[in-house]
Formats: structure tokens, sequence, C-alpha cells
């Protein structure tokens, strides 16, 4: 008589029901960095992957904003100039 034994090992990725994450999408958001977040999930719905990103755009901002002053004020001194010489 023979007997024969066998084990197979498989993987299973469930949700902890005791922990729970909340990523605040607000803190990644604003006009001077660009974000961006990607969730990946199993079919169980555990959890697979995190993945994100951010720039940091100050400078081009700040660049922006001084630019239109520039053009602003550069078009103020244009009008009265032409107000003075038409008087």
């Amino acid at each position: 008589m023979k007997i024969a034994v066998a084990a197979e090992v498989t993987s299973k990725n469930v949700r902890d029901p005791k922990h729970h994450y909340v990523i605040d999408f607000a803190s990644l958001q604003s006009a001077f960095k660009k974000s961006d977040l990607t969730i990946e999930y199993y079919d169980s719905g555990a959890l697979k992957s995190i993945n994100t990103s951010a720039e940091d755009r100050t400078g081009e901002v700040i660049s922006s904003v001084v630019t239109s002053l520039g053009k602003i004020v550069g078009a103020g001194v244009d009008y009265h100039f032409l107000l003075q010489n038409n008087q």
C-alpha cells in the first residue's frame, strides 16, 4: 500500500478590515504644484499599489505673474504717453 502526500501553497490578497487609510486629495492640489496619483487594486479589493508624483511649479507661477504685471504696467505707461501727446 502506497500513501502519497502533496501540498500546494497559493497566495491570496485580501483587505485588512482592522486598518483603513485616507489620502487627503486636497493636500495634493495647489496652484503652485502639479500632482498625479494612481491607485491600483486587486480583484479582491485589496490594495495593489500607490504611485504619486509631484512637480513644484512655484517658479513658473511667479514668472508668469511678473510677466503679466510688466505687460499691464507697460500698457499703462503707453496709454499715459498717448494721452499726453494728444493734448
